[in-house]
């Protein structure tokens, strides 16, 4: 007998069989098709000719081996969405001429949509193909013509080709020239095993579709096993087939086994952990996947038999924490087994997991490195006892909080970091800050986020902001820009409230806020003004507050094997061989200093618009990021990017990945370098140089098309002659820098640790803290000087400083040979005193050896002048 037996026949030969009839398996998935199928269907039939041929893919059957009263009947294993919207197309068609053409109604219905059979002396009438239990009545009433208005994918398949414009001969075309490879499989094995290979018309197979594949295909020579597979899966697609079923596949792998699993290779992990199993291994595969499903489901709908407990979840789900999911599936089953002894340790962990949360992404750290945190604490977990958890996963926690986010790095990121406004995240946190009881239940559909100081400045606002900060208008719009969405001018009311506050003034908003009932709105009744500097304590406010609220007191688990520095040092190691190299080809991250941070960002030369590198501890980016502090404003520039998205990736010579989330305001075009991370110091180097070598195509690319901004939109063309006069001055100011830095060889050893900057400056410190000496250079003119600046808050120290050395003016001018500027500047916080060097024009390149040269013997001459007196100053 053969493995599978193939013939190419039109619809007309597969329909038009009186005796044989089509079912669709148990475990095969509901109609999917929308519009965008159908649509596409209808126009390659308008298209045929009389002679022409649509291929329309294969269909795979195997024989039921079940008797249906006489008639054949197959199961469909491949092809089911496109025999099902053929019988519907069909069905329109006949209700369309069914006042016109009876005899051609008749017709459709006894050879196309119906098989018929005698059976113990009486005719039967089936229909040609059975669909599953979720949609076989829909198909049914089509085919019977018994149409009802319902909603379901089956009535709007039916209502689109009654609707749509075609002739109403086209029945012929459809039965005659559309063909298909019917394949024969004869079982279940040889059925699964072909599947593998074949994806729906116009719907790609899923990783879930291909896992289910592989599961029936390993069980299907034994009867009892496959069935009891089927009834296991399909028990578990039904409880999450609304809440992502790859999503969770996914979750309960990183649960369970060690590895990273995206979604596009899932099925490649799952099937190379399971290859050459016993059908019972495969069984037992599908009932763990369902035992899962069922806490899944419960996370997901916060329905354990705990009140407290839901509660929690609940308030996770606001933060966003669904990486966390892969640990509550781990350890969510072990609770329900003895909820009463372990429901505080569960209680304890999932306020960890908060914590932890909160402060990761208040500190800006990377979410792509979430899963592999949580599937290594779930991999070391099936070492542990239950009365180990808690103790394990805080220590392994503690581990990322004392490296990336402890109390210092997260007090600093509260304070400083934008927040986004109307996110849930942030209406939780504001939320939290007031401080409310633990039985206090949050619906977060009931506030909105309201900013004190509002998003637009009317005119009374910024006159009023003026007078009370000795601001001028700009200041004022720089400010308020700057400050706009930190927490400090953050807070929280009713939603009724927001749109009757919008931009009124400080003092006609406190009579509403006197009215409210979160602590945090309230207060602000007792304050007679609101500007600048009210912004910033209150953001150093609700930052000590925030590391009592969000409190970490776990230490890491040491773990003796493994010795290794902290993340931030390897991350300043890694910055520092990359922006070496970065600043041998590419003149935007000249400015970036090696730190600790994950990320180092340089300018595109438009505001809101940087090119970043980015590394975690698995994998580097690469990427250009687009924030310019409205969402729409963001869309545009990434619309007219991604227009032109086929000509960028071929500049690139790779796929970018392009997103734009409607959660989030920014917009990223990025490329992740997957093979290598800060572990694999190994590769470093091969990372570093494919990082950057990509930087520099992805500024090539994207900086091309920015500039057609001005051509989509007339109002950014300023702003695209701002940007390339901008880019002009930076790489203008770092080639003088270089070719000042290479003169000086020639004069002086002083300034060999000093590189070459796109500021109008360089300089380094003058051996005590907070006093600088710099080179300045403008379009007109050049500067050496002592700079000084001790910090915000040291204004009268800078002056008594300054007058120190004023009274020395007399021998400092001696050495220098002479007069010098000296500026105390008495309403600024800092002083200098400086020697300028005039001549015409920075673009004028024959002129810098001589300003260079006088610059550099004056730099000599100024340090040599003050180093006495710097060093006798008493600080």
């Amino acid at each position: 007998m053969p493995f599978i037996d193939v013939n190419e026949i039109s619809l007309e030969k597969l329909l038009n069989q009186p005796n044989e009839v089509f079912k669709l398996p148990l475990y095969q998935r509901p109609y999917a098709w929308t519009k965008d199928q159908w649509t596409d269907l209808l126009e390659d039939v308008l298209s045929l000719s009389e002679n022409d041929i649509h291929f329309f893919g294969a269909v795979v059957v195997v024989p039921t081996q079940e008797p249906t009263q006489g008639l054949k009947s197959f199961y469909v294993i491949d092809g089911q969405q496109r025999l099902a919207t053929i019988l519907i197309w069909l069905s329109a068609i006949r209700d369309r001429i069914k006042d016109k053409n009876k005899g051609l109604v008749k017709h459709i219905n006894k050879n196309f949509l119906f098989s018929n059979t005698f059976w113990e002396n009486r005719p039967i009438t089936y229909p040609k193909f059975e669909l599953g239990e979720y949609d076989n009545k829909y198909l049914k009433n089509i085919l019977e013509g018994n149409i009802k208005e319902e909603e379901h994918p089956i009535y709007r398949c039916y209502e689109f080709y009654k609707n749509a414009k075609f002739p109403d001969d086209i029945w012929q075309i459809i039965i005659n020239n559309i063909f298909v490879v019917y394949i024969n499989a004869f079982n279940y094995f040889n059925a699964f095993k072909l599947f593998e290979t074949l994806n729906d018309r116009g719907l790609e197979l899923s990783a879930a579709d291909l896992i289910k594949n592989f599961l029936l295909m390993n069980t299907a020579t034994n009867k009892d096993i496959f069935n009891n597979c089927i009834n296991e899966w399909e028990e578990m697609y039904q409880k999450i087939r609304d809440k992502s079923p790859v999503k969770f596949i996914r979750r309960y792998m990183l649960a369970n086994y060690k590895g990273k699993f995206s979604e596009s290779n899932l099925y490649q992990h799952v099937r190379s952990r399971l290859e050459n199993n016993l059908p019972n291994q495969y069984l037992q595969f599908a009932k763990e996947l369902n035992n899962s499903s069922s806490i899944y489901k419960k996370i997901f709908e916060s329905s354990f038999d705990d009140k407290k407990i839901n509660k929690k979840i609940d308030e996770l789900k606001t933060v966003e924490v669904s990486p966390s999911f892969t640990l509550l599936i781990k350890i969510m089953p072990l609770y329900e087994e003895d909820k009463k002894s372990r429901r505080d340790d569960i209680l304890k962990i999932l306020e960890l997991i908060e914590t932890f949360h909160i402060r990761w992404g208040i500190c800006g750290q990377s979410t792509g490195s979430l899963d592999q945190i949580y599937n290594e604490i779930c991999d070391g977990l099936k070492q542990k006892k239950f009365e180990e958890y808690l103790a394990y996963i805080e220590g392994k926690l503690s581990r990322y909080v004392k490296e990336n986010v402890d109390d210092e790095i997260f007090k600093r990121n509260f304070a400083s970091r934008n927040f986004k406004f109307g996110e849930q995240r942030t209406k939780y946190i504001l939320w939290k800050l007031c401080k409310p009881t633990g039985e206090t239940i949050l619906d977060i559909k009931e506030i909105e986020t309201e900013h004190i100081m509002p998003q637009t400045l009317s005119e009374q606002w910024i006159n009023d902001l003026q007078n009370q900060t000795g601001k001028d208008k700009n200041q004022v719009i720089v400010s308020h820009e700057e400050m706009l969405n930190k927490i400090g001018n953050l807070t929280i009311i009713k939603e009724a409230w927001n749109r009757s506050m919008s931009n009124r003034i400080f003092a006609q908003k406190k009579i509403d806020y006197v009215k409210s009932d979160f602590p945090i709105t309230n207060i602000l009744k007792d304050k007679e003004k609101w500007i600048f500097d009210d912004i910033e304590s209150r953001n150093k406010e609700f930052s000590k507050e925030a590391v009592k609220i969000w409190k970490w007191e776990g230490e890491p688990i040491i773990e003796p094997d493994i010795i290794r520095k902290k993340v931030g040092e390897e991350r300043k190691e890694f910055w520092k061989g990359l922006l070496k190299l970065s600043n041998e080809k590419i003149w935007r991250f000249s400015n970036c200093k090696p730190s600790e941070n994950g990320s180092t960002s340089g300018g595109s030369g438009i505001g809101g618009i940087a090119y970043y590198y980015s590394i975690t501890l698995n994998y580097g980016i690469i990427g250009v990021y687009i924030n310019r502090g409205d969402k729409k404003e963001n869309n545009f520039i990434f619309e007219v990017l991604l227009k032109n998205k086929k000509a960028i990736e071929e500049l690139f010579n790779d796929t970018l990945m392009w997103d734009n989330s409607p959660g989030t305001r920014s917009c990223f075009v990025f490329k992740k370098y997957e093979y290598s991370g800060l572990t694999d110091k190994e590769n470093w180097i091969k990372l570093q140089n494919n990082m950057v070598n990509g930087m520099g195509k992805l500024i090539e690319a994207i900086d091309k098309y920015l500039d057609k901004i001005a051509i989509e939109n007339k109002e950014y063309e300023k702003l695209i002659e701002d940007k390339n006069r901008i880019a002009k001055g930076y790489v203008l100011r770092l080639d003088f820098w270089k070719s000042l830095l290479e003169r000086r060889k020639n004069l002086t050893k002083v300034y060999e640790d000093i590189s070459p900057s796109t500021n109008n400056f360089i300089g380094k410190e003058a051996g005590k803290s907070g006093l600088y000496f710099y080179f300045t250079i403008t379009n007109n003119f050049g500067q050496v000087k002592l700079y000084i600046d001790r910090g915000k808050d040291k204004k009268e120290e800078n002056k008594k400083i300054f007058d120190n050395l004023y009274e020395r003016k007399k021998g400092i001018e001696e050495t220098f040979g002479e007069e010098l500027s000296w500026e105390r500047r008495d309403t600024q916080i800092f002083s200098e005193i400086r020697k300028r060097y005039s001549f015409s024009t920075l673009d004028d390149k024959a002129t810098w050896g001589e300003i260079q040269e006088k610059m550099i013997k004056g730099m000599v001459k100024l340090e040599e002048a003050f180093r006495k007196y710097i060093n006798e100053l008493d600080i």
